[in-house]
C-alpha cells in the first residue's frame, strides 16, 4: 500500500484486514534535501476473520543461486502467468522482511519474458525471509507471497 498525504507531515492510509493478529507496519519516506527513513510500528486487530478473506495466491520463484548466502547479491524471478503492466512507474516490485521484522528490503523488478519478473537483492544475515511480489497484470493488482530461506 502506498500511504496519501493528508496534511504536512501526516501520511494516512485506511486498510480492511480479513483477519484478527498483530500487524507490522513499514513506511519507506523520502524527505526533500535529507534522504530516505524507514518508520515502523505495531498494532493489534480484534475481532474475527471475514468469510470472505482476500487468500493471496503464493508462488515458488527461481533463486540464482538456488543456495542463498548472506551478504552475497540473490536474483529472484517470479512467474506472472500473464503480461505485466507498469504499476507505480515500475514492472513489480518486492517487498522482503526477516520473520523477525529487523530487516525490511523494497526492490524494483525488471520483466524477464513476457510473463515473469526478475529482482536482485542481498541479504544481510541468515534466516527465514517473507516476501511479496507485486504487479499489475490483466487490470488487476496481485500480490503473490512466498518464503525464503537464507542458509548461512
Amino acid at each position: 500500500m502506498h500511504p496519501l498525504r493528508t496534511a504536512p507531515g501526516v501520511l494516512a492510509v485506511r486498510l480492511s484486514l480479513p483477519r484478527p493478529g498483530r500487524y507490522l507496519a513499514y513506511a519507506e519516506i523520502e524527505r526533500q534535501e535529507s534522504g530516505g527513513q524507514l518508520l515502523t510500528g505495531a498494532f493489534e486487530v480484534s475481532g474475527t476473520a471475514r468469510p470472505d478473506a482476500y487468500v493471496q495466491q503464493p508462488v515458488t520463484p527461481r533463486l540464482t543461486p538456488a543456495v542463498l548466502v548472506a551478504g552475497s547479491p540473490v536474483t529472484i524471478e517470479v512467474d506472472t502467468q500473464a503480461p505485466v503492466q507498469p504499476w507505480l512507474g515500475m514492472p513489480g516490485h518486492l517487498i522482503v522482511r526477516s520473520r523477525d521484522g529487523a530487516h525490511l528490503a523494497h526492490a524494483h523488478g525488471t520483466a524477464a519474458g513476457t510473463s515473469a519478473l526478475r529482482f536482485t537483492l542481498t541479504f544481510p544475515e541468515q534466516g527465514r525471509y517473507l516476501a511479496w511480489a507485486q504487479y499489475a497484470a490483466g487490470g488487476r493488482l496481485m500480490t503473490r507471497p512466498f518464503t525464503m530461506e537464507v542458509d548461512r
